[in-house]
Parts: structure tokens; C-alpha cells; sequence
């Protein structure tokens, strides 16, 4: 669900909103939360993509500017709101919770939609590595590689992407984000005080939640 494209502008690099057919998993590596929420996720994160372009004179093209990713949770569940990845100020919320892979924590992802009636969309699969802290690098899962392979479960996806060799090549860098300090008027949030950790609990989702039109855009890679 990244396209080169995409990773050529920071504005639409940044998000998770444009991914589509490259970052589909069928399931999540668990079928409910077993993870408790990590406490260091939560609060206000600007993301760029891995490896933004820059013109010449080193500076962003166009209006291009960080995202902004804020976390909360929900039980074990995370909401995530994002805004101004795809275009500028533009809010999207999605909810995930966090699985273990191997060394690895990934998170399962869906974005949240109003339709129930469409069914459930396809899973992202995000994986975190943290760099100190305060910054957070977020890498893609490529289901392209696994195509062939059984993933109709949890437990034959897992058996399909830890047999898979080499492991680093499912792994797409995506983001790097820092920790952000919010100031009453930046966007997320929300036209007050955003907290820079431990974001308010809410209420967990009662379901996954369901599909959502995205648009679909190239592979990175063609297999």
C-alpha cells in the first residue's frame, strides 16, 4: 500500500491513508489484542517519510510539511488520528493494537469507517523500531512477497512471514517520527492542549472496523 510516488512528497508519503493492495494482509497476527498498550506510543508524533526528497537547496518541495500521527488508547486498543498526510489539515482516524513478531512489535491496523454494512477492510501491518525515546521509525509490511502462501488465519500468517527469507525484504521503511511538542493552535490538536504522552482513554472498538474506500496506487515493487 506505498507507491514510489509517494515517497516523494512528504505530504502524501506521510500517511497511512493512500496504502492499498501492496500493505493488504487478509487477517492480523492476532484475531483479538493480547497486548497491553506501550505508554511511550502515546501522545503526538511529526512524521516524515524514510527518505524524503528535497530540491536543491534543501528544501522540501512544494508546501510539504511533517504529519502529524496522535495516539491514544482505547483499552488495548490504539485510536490513532492523523492529519495533514495526504493533503494539508486533512484529518483520518484509524485504530490498531500491537502483536509481537519474532523480536519485532507490529501493529494491525484499519482505518475507521462509518459503513459497517461493506465488511471488514484489509489489515496494515506497522512495524516500530525505536530509535531513542523520542524517535520512532515505523516500517511497512509488504504482503507481495507472501503471495502464494496461505494467510486465511492468524497462525498461518505468522508462519508465512517467519519463513520467509531474507526477513528485511517484507520490512518497507516508511516513516521517522519525533516525539512533538504541541502548542493550542498546531494541527491535531483538536483546538486545545495535546498532551505529549498518555493520551485519554476511550471507549475500545466493539469490532474491527470496516472497510473504507482507499485510493489505490502503484507497487514499489512488481513480482
Amino acid at each position: 500500500m506505498l507507491a514510489t510516488d509517494v515517497l516523494k512528497r512528504v505530504a502524501l508519503g506521510a500517511a497511512l491513508l493512500p496504502l492499498s493492495g501492496c500493505y493488504d494482509f487478509p487477517v492480523a497476527l492476532d484475531p483479538e489484542p493480547t497486548m497491553e498498550v506501550d505508554s511511550r506510543l502515546l501522545g503526538v508524533w511529526a512524521c516524515l517519510p524514510a527518505e524524503p526528497d528535497l530540491q536543491k537547496d534543501g528544501t522540501f518541495e512544494g508546501d510539504a510539511r511533517p504529519g502529524v500521527l496522535t495516539f491514544e488508547h482505547a483499552g488495548r486498543w490504539y485510536r490513532v488520528k492523523v492529519v495533514g498526510m495526504d493533503e494539508r489539515d486533512k484529518v483520518q482516524h484509524w485504530d490498531a493494537y500491537a502483536s509481537t513478531l519474532a523480536t519485532k512489535t507490529v501493529l494491525n491496523a484499519w482505518p475507521r469507517s462509518d459503513k459497517p454494512e461493506e465488511g471488514p477492510n484489509p489489515v496494515t501491518l506497522v512495524a516500530q523500531t525505536w530509535l531513542s525515546n523520542s524517535v520512532l521509525q515505523l516500517d511497512l509490511m509488504d504482503s507481495t512477497l507472501l503471495k502464494g502462501q496461505s494467510m486465511d488465519s492468524s497462525s498461518t500468517l505468522r508462519r508465512a512471514i517467519l519463513s520467509h527469507r531474507p526477513q528485511t525484504d517484507i520490512f518497507t521503511p516508511f516513516l521517522v517520527c519525533v516525539r512533538a511538542k504541541v502548542s493550542d493552535s498546531a494541527p491535531g490538536s483538536g483546538g486545545g492542549t495535546v498532551r505529549n504522552r498518555g493520551g485519554a482513554p476511550s471507549e475500545a472498538p466493539a469490532r474491527r472496523p470496516p472497510r473504507q474506500a482507499r485510493r489505490v496506487r502503484a507497487c514499489p515493487r512488481e513480482n
